[in-house]
């Protein structure tokens, strides 16, 4: 039975977000996004299989305008190998039906707002390998 490694992971903070810049991705984590629902309502995400808090991060910024990055940790998650987001083929088709049916957006740019995701995705992926490397 393998245990699992207690790593801790920093990540990378993004210090200003709006709508448009979470549309190419997904800057924030999951349970990482924190607002004052008194100023703002209260908000729900949308169903959909994997990618429902990215849709209710996209519903929150058309209506703030701007969020801002805070660095100081303030919660810890585990990664594992089987969870519903860890593979990014299967979260394509529902990142589509985000941008298509909830945000309303033509299929062209649809393309180009996933393509650049996983070009997101895969360089992160690439800068970490290379850096595991050379230690």
């Amino acid at each position: 039975m393998k245990t699992a490694s207690n790593k801790v992971l920093v990540a990378k903070v993004a210090k200003n977000i709006n709508y448009n810049k979470m549309l190419f991705h997904c800057w924030t984590g999951c349970s990482t996004v924190m607002y004052k629902q008194d100023i703002c309502n209260k908000w729900y995400g949308p169903s959909v299989s994997s990618c429902n808090d990215y849709a209710l991060f996209l519903k929150v910024l058309k209506h703030i305008k701007n969020g801002m990055g805070y660095s100081e940790c303030l919660v810890k998650y585990r990664v594992r190998k089987n969870s519903l987001s860890r593979n990014k083929l299967k979260k394509i088709k529902p990142y589509f039906f985000v941008m298509r049916k909830i945000e309303k957006i033509n299929v062209f740019l649809t393309c180009f707002y996933i393509f650049t995701n996983i070009t997101i995705k895969l360089f992160w992926k690439y800068r970490k390998i290379k850096k595991e490397i050379s230690k």
